[in-house]
C-alpha cells in the first residue's frame, strides 16, 4: 500500500479542503536536523523532492517490516477511536528525539483511506502526548534497510567488475548523452576507463562506493561514481551487484539525482554523493 492510499493529508490552510502533503513535508523539514531536501537548480526547488521520496519509500519499507503501529484510544473530543504512527527515521533538530507521523481513524462518510494524518512530531510534543499514551510506551522503530547484510556495505576494490554492455547497447537512450553518441566499442572503452579510475579512488577510500537500497527487490546495492565528462565532474554512478564468486556486476547507470535518492534511504550520503553545486 502506498502512503497516499493509507492516509489522507488534509490541508491546514483555512478554506482549502484539498489534500496537501507538502505542508507535512515542510513541517517535517523544519523539525528535523538540518539537511538539504532539494536539488539545487531544480525546477521543483522548494518542494522537498528528496524528503518526499525518502518518506514515501520509507513507509513502503516499514509496511513490509510490520513497523506501522496501531492503538485504540480516545481522541481530543472524548470519542473512542483508533490511532496509528510510524517512525520517520529522522531526529528532532534540538532534542534529538525521534520524529513520528501520527494518524487517527478517518470517519468521513466518503473517506477513501482509513486514516487521516494528525501531523508529525516527537513523543514529548504536547499535541501528541495523549495519543502516545495509548501506545503504552511501544512506539515503532525506524525502517531497517540493511538487516544483517553489513558485509555488503563496503566494496572490494580488487574484485572484477563486469559491466552490462548488452543492456547499455540495447538501451543507449538511457545512458548519459556523451555515451549515446559513441558506437558500441568506443562506449565500452570509455566506460572501462571510467571504472578503472573509480577503482583507483576506491582503493584509497573504502567509502567511495556508496550503498543504496533496491526497494523492489529488497536488497542492498552499491553506487560507484563515474566521471564521464572532460571536466572531471561526477554526474553518474554505476549500480553494482555483488556476485556469489565475490566479483561485481554493473547492471546500469544512474544520474546523480537518481543515485542520491536511492542512497538517502539508508543514510545521508557523503563523499562524492553530496549536493553541493549539483
Amino acid at each position: 500500500m502506498r502512503l497516499f492510499e493509507f492516509s489522507y493529508f488534509r490541508s491546514h490552510i483555512p478554506g482549502n479542503n484539498r489534500p496537501n502533503f507538502n505542508e507535512y513535508l515542510e513541517s517535517l523539514a523544519g523539525l528535523a536536523m538540518p539537511e538539504a531536501w532539494d536539488f539545487p537548480n531544480s525546477p521543483n526547488f522548494g518542494a522537498h523532492e528528496i524528503l518526499k521520496n525518502y518518506i514515501l519509500n520509507t513507509f513502503t519499507r516499514l509496511e513490509e517490516e510490520n513497523k506501522i503501529y496501531f492503538a485504540n484510544g480516545v481522541n481530543a473530543k472524548g470519542i473512542a477511536t483508533e490511532f496509528a504512527c510510524f517512525n520517520t527515521g529522522l531526529l528532532h533538530k534540538d532534542s534529538t528525539e525521534e520524529l513520528y507521523f501520527f494518524f487517527e481513524a478517518n470517519t468521513h462518510p466518503n473517506a477513501q483511506s482509513k486514516w487521516y494524518c494528525l501531523g508529525v512530531g516527537t513523543i514529548s510534543d504536547k499535541r501528541f502526548r495523549s495519543i502516545v499514551s495509548h501506545f503504552q510506551g511501544k512506539l515503532p522503530p525506524m525502517a531497517d534497510f540493511i538487516g544483517n547484510d553489513y558485509q555488503n556495505l563496503v566494496m572490494n576494490p580488487n574484485a572484477e567488475i563486469t559491466p552490462n554492455y548488452v543492456h547499455f547497447n540495447e538501451h543507449p537512450d538511457r545512458l548519459p548523452h556523451i555515451l549515446q553518441q559513441m558506437d558500441a566499442s568506443m562506449r565500452a572503452t570509455f566506460i572501462d576507463g571510467a571504472i578503472r579510475l573509480a577503482k583507483k579512488h576506491l582503493i584509497r577510500n573504502y567509502r567511495y562506493a556508496v550503498p543504496m537500497y533496491y526497494l523492489e527487490q529488497k536488497r542492498l546495492q552499491l553506487l560507484l561514481p563515474l566521471i564521464l565528462s572532460l571536466t572531471n565532474d561526477i554526474g553518474f554512478a554505476l549500480i553494482i551487484d555483488k556476485q556469489k564468486d565475490g566479483s561485481y556486476f554493473a547492471s546500469t547507470i544512474l544520474s546523480f539525482q537518481q543515485a542520491y535518492l536511492n542512497a538517502r534511504l539508508i543514510a545521508k550520503p557523503s563523499e562524492w554523493l553530496t549536493l553541493g553545486s549539483k
